[in-house]
């Protein structure tokens, strides 16, 4: 299976790099508190949800809905239905310009907070990228489900998260590269499908610093974003991407624990990743800003206005639209487990099976972990994975033939 594939699935091609600036400083200047990642799962989230949403409310956003209305869906007007793409000079007559870029920041957003149902399996990702002591940086995908979120309007949406899907990687000080292995993401798809949940965003860490996000991470975030757009899924035909972003890293309010932070790439900024307007090599003031490439040969490049001035960079928050992130206080998780051994961690063994069906639970809930799924569907084949699936999801015992081939793979 070739890279089409893989962007069929992930969006992403193998070898994909993620690139992390990072820098020696532990200092952070945060908009507001952020929410505790601890090294083990609490009962009682750290952080309250009515907190959590006042902090993506730093600065008040509308829903996307509310502010569609408001223009009386005129979405025209939005950016990523203007084309900003460099044009070429016409050597016998006039040359349209392309249109200038006023910068401004983005009053709505297409997912309003983030909420981490599975504690547990975050707590475990955040737990291996600290063995490193936190300088080898680690990404997985967020794998959840869209709800509706009566806290922010009529129209209000969430991204809940309920497992952690880390593909194969390769890490350092300043960021991940992602090899990939299209079988085994594959098959992640469609188990998490018949689990009915789907990837709905990334997360990665990195070192302390004063920038939330940098301008390689842009970059990075807006092709994701991009690549998980829903042209035509949105009634008025305006592409909407609903891929979040957690990031993950240290921070100075908690004396270097680890805390989260969620965002989402602005539609400008999608725009301006779409038609290769920034400049994708060169990231001015150590990574805080991006700048309009350099032109080539009888090119002309559109206009950057900050404040009504010119300029050729922009700070990256010009392109940010942060979003709430909270866990709850009680956990109703899909996914009821996440003792069997990661995806992509190394093979799991006959005792760690063992191990993992030692359980008193009831059989939907003990089976119910993705990445035990993923093992048997390696293991027994998918058809096998997804009679446990249907048993997880019906509230149901498995057929004793299935207990037969489970313990199978434990003796």
């Amino acid at each position: 299976m070739g890279d089409s594939r893989l962007l069929a699935n992930w969006k992403i091609g193998t070898g994909t790099e993620i690139h992390v600036f990072t820098q020696s400083e532990p200092s952070l200047k945060t908009a507001a508190a952020p929410v505790v990642v601890p090294e083990t799962a609490p009962v009682v989230a750290p952080v309250a949800v009515k907190k959590a949403r006042q902090k993506g409310q730093s600065h008040k956003y509308k829903t996307f809905e509310e502010y569609v209305d408001e223009i009386d869906f005129n979405v025209s007007q939005l950016a990523l239905s203007h084309s900003y793409k460099p044009v070429k000079r016409n050597p016998v007559g006039p040359t349209k310009l392309p249109p200038s870029i006023s910068l401004k920041h983005q009053v709505y957003r297409h997912v309003d907070h983030v909420e981490v149902m599975n504690v547990a399996e975050l707590a475990d990702f955040v737990r291996e990228w600290r063995r490193s002591d936190m300088l080898v940086q680690r990404c997985g995908y967020l794998i959840g489900y869209y709800a509706a979120d009566a806290h922010y309007g009529p129209s209000g949406t969430r991204a809940v998260v309920e497992a952690v899907y880390e593909p194969e990687q390769v890490g350092n000080m300043d960021g991940v590269e992602i090899l990939g292995n299209p079988e085994t993401d594959e098959l992640v798809v469609r188990v998490s499908k018949a689990l009915g949940l789907e990837v709905v965003g990334w997360v990665f860490t990195h070192l302390g610093r004063d920038k939330l996000v940098t301008g390689p991470e842009v970059i990075s975030m807006g092709r994701l974003q991009l690549a998980h757009a829903q042209e035509n899924v949105h009634y008025t035909g305006y592409p909407v991407s609903t891929f979040v972003t957690l990031t993950i890293s240290p921070k100075e309010s908690l004396k270097g624990e680890p805390g989260s932070d969620a965002f989402m790439i602005s539609d400008l900024g999608l725009a301006l990743v779409r038609d290769g307007v920034l400049d994708e090599q060169t990231f001015p003031e150590d990574g805080k800003y991006c700048k309009i490439r350099t032109p080539d040969k009888d090119e002309l490049m559109p206009t950057l206005l900050e404040t009504t001035k010119e300029t050729q960079q922009m700070d990256t928050d010009w392109l940010l639209v942060r979003l709430a992130e909270s866990a709850p206080k009680q956990t109703r998780s899909f996914i009821k487990r996440t003792q069997f051994p990661k995806t992509n961690r190394g093979p799991a063994t006959f005792n760690d099976v063992q191990t993992f069906l030692n359980s008193s639970l009831p059989p939907h809930e003990k089976l119910a972990d993705l990445h035990f799924l993923v093992f048997i569907a390696q293991s027994l084949g998918f058809e096998s994975a997804e009679q446990i699936i249907n048993a997880i999801k019906t509230k149901t015992d498995i057929a004793q033939d299935y207990y037969v081939l489970l313990n199978s793979l434990a003796s």
